[in-house]
């Protein structure tokens, strides 16, 4: 055993291969192996351990080791271990610190942008950055907030123009006759119902001197604004030119030279326009294309379609033919108890919902059983009778 050699050494490493000597502290013979022996030393101990190969017994190994060795190295190693531990939760929260902000900070800023959306700020957008998903979603809120600005700057528009539209129709029902006056011989009433808010058709009634009115129904093409304005200009270029005494083709031709340089293109007028001698019950007929005449004679029940051929107003002349060739006019005369009707086209092709127009046979039956009824129907319950008629039809 003491000429054992050291194999393995805890403090120095150039003690390997030297022999091995029992320290001096212990007395060999009282070592027994696998035992520790205490010295006078109380730190010291020793263990010797026998290496035997089969049955033989070829040497021993010797340890020798102090409990404070032991303890302080156990505790430099837990030191080492909360160190590490300390290192590690460090890290951790970094950790931690770093992926919050790269994950909590876009869901942060998506959320702050949604308080001040619902807070009515529709302009700022949310930057674009972030993982992936928040790239989307930053992204796919830009492009909500956008649209959504885009809608509100159309409600805006369309509100304004809701408006003007509004104020289009009081300015026109303001230019349509409020309570059409009947004539000395001549009773009247009338009907108006725009398609749209503003549309462009037209009547009027007015004494344009010497015991003579003037009666005009017209269709302006289109609807809304521009037709409405036509409609405007139309009606006092007619008032104007009618109350120069002038009979009704001269005026529908006075009225069309006008109109031919001062609409836009594309727009077209059809109208149907009549003056009324309240002495003589004569009237003159012109038509610019516009729907036929309905009269019904009481004499003889018949019903008669005054039609006299015109072109539209404003339409361009063709070669060869003019507006003023084109233009005819038609003189009748008035009966007691003759019915006569001027309309538009918005009731003879009013539809009902399998898309059968009400016509003009069923325009001329309604005038046939009025007129049939017995003396108390007055013009105003003739019109009442007319308009239920054609809300009856639309519904069927």
């Amino acid at each position: 055993d003491s000429g054992g050699m050291v194999l393995a050494h805890s403090e120095d490493i150039k003690n390997i291969r030297k022999p091995f000597r029992i320290p001096n502290e212990l007395k060999s013979v009282s070592a027994e192996p696998h035992k520790s022996v205490l010295t006078h030393t109380p730190d010291l101990n020793y263990q010797r351990v026998p290496v035997t190969a089969g049955q033989q017994n070829i040497g021993s190994v010797h340890l020798t080791y102090t409990t404070s060795y032991i303890g302080d190295q156990l505790f430099e190693h837990r030191v080492a271990t909360v160190r590490l531990t300390l290192v590690l939760f460090l890290f951790g929260l970094l950790g931690i610190y770093f992926l919050s902000n790269y994950f909590v900070e876009p869901i942060a800023k998506i959320t702050h942008r949604v308080r001040r959306f619902t807070s009515g700020d529709l302009e700022s957008e949310l930057p674009l950055e972030g993982a992936d998903e928040f790239f989307e979603i930053s992204k796919a809120f830009n492009q909500m907030i956008t649209r959504l600005n885009e809608e509100r700057k159309g409600l805006v528009d369309r509100e304004r123009l809701a408006k003007e539209l509004e104020m289009a129709s009081q300015i026109q029902r303001t230019l349509l006759p409020e309570g059409i006056s009947s004539f000395p011989g001549l009773e009247m009433d009338a009907y108006y119902k725009a398609a749209s808010r503003v549309g462009g058709d037209l009547y009027d009634a007015f004494d344009i001197g010497a015991g003579k009115y003037c009666i005009v129904v017209a269709d302006v093409s289109g609807k809304g604004i521009p037709a409405s304005m036509v409609m405007s200009m139309l009606r006092t270029v007619i008032r104007i030119y009618a109350a120069g005494g002038a009979g009704a083709r001269e005026v529908l031709l006075k009225v069309n030279s006008y109109l031919h340089s001062n609409i836009p293109p594309g727009v077209f007028i059809t109208l149907f326009l009549l003056l009324y001698d309240s002495h003589s019950n004569k009237i003159s007929a012109v038509s610019a294309g516009h729907n036929p005449l309905l009269l019904r004679r009481a004499a003889s029940g018949r019903i008669e379609r005054i039609n006299p051929a015109g072109m539209p107003l404003g339409l361009p002349e063709t070669a060869g033919r003019s507006f003023a060739d084109a233009l005819e006019q038609t003189e009748f005369m008035l009966n007691h108890g003759d019915i006569f009707m001027l309309y538009t086209d918005g009731v003879t092709e009013t539809k009902d919902e399998n898309g059968r127009q009400f016509g003009i046979e069923r325009l001329e039956q309604i005038i046939a059983d009025i007129s049939e009824r017995d003396n108390q129907v007055t013009v105003k319950d003739a019109t009442e009778l007319m308009k239920a008629a054609l809300a009856d039809f639309a519904h069927k």
